[in-house]
């Protein structure tokens, strides 16, 4: 499970590796900058700073807004979601095929 955190409405390297890997599930973790209002692809699962707090509450509060840290948000919230293994994607990296 790829985990991706974006204050960018469309994170255009997400969104490549997204339609590279249909079947890959992606957490994308937002902040208080943004996204606020985005309808992501079918394998993306977006999560607001509030739901970011419904669904990890704890560990949240121990986390600073608007900060790379955040990220860990993510990676718990892929945990949760049943990944078995986790993959830190960019949001300007992309893959190459060979």
């Amino acid at each position: 499970m790829g985990v991706c955190t974006t204050i960018s409405e469309r994170p255009p390297a997400v969104e490549y590796t997204a339609a590279l890997l249909p079947h890959m599930p992606i957490v994308v973790v937002g902040d208080l900058k943004g996204p606020l209002d985005w309808t992501p692809p079918a394998n993306f699962a977006f999560y607001t700073v509030p739901q970011q707090n419904e669904h990890a509450r704890n560990f949240t509060r121990l986390v600073p807004v608007n900060h790379s840290g955040r990220k860990n948000v993510g990676y718990l919230l892929a945990q949760q979601l049943g990944a078995c293994a986790i993959w830190d994607l960019g949001r300007r990296q992309l893959l190459h095929s060979k």
